[in-house]
């Protein structure tokens, strides 16, 4: 998986804004991160479905998959490739700054 580009920003910027994600609804200065992770993950499935397509094209962009790929994957490995972006300092950085 290729890191996260600048241009990524505006699919990023769209999918924020589809999901309706506000991070400043979040205190991730909190101990109990566990806690706010799970806030933060049913937020967003609550949402999910409005931004599919940007997703799904995010996620082929970024793993150098096609869509038709992704939209194979099974729950896990959507789950994995999700964790392991959430891994990267500059988008969750992107993220954080909404």
């Amino acid at each position: 998986m290729r890191k996260v580009r600048g241009t990524d920003i505006f699919i990023l910027s769209k999918i924020a804004d589809k999901l309706n994600l506000d991070f400043s609804n979040y205190d991730f200065k909190t101990k109990d991160k566990q806690k706010l992770g799970a806030k933060i993950i049913n937020d967003l499935l609550k949402n999910m479905w409005k931004a599919e397509k940007e997703i799904v094209s995010f996620l082929a962009d970024i793993s150098g998959k096609k869509t038709s790929e992704i939209n194979e994957l099974s729950i896990a490995e959507l789950k994995d490739m999700i964790t392991e972006l959430s891994k990267d300092e500059e988008l969750v950085g992107f993220f954080k700054s909404l």
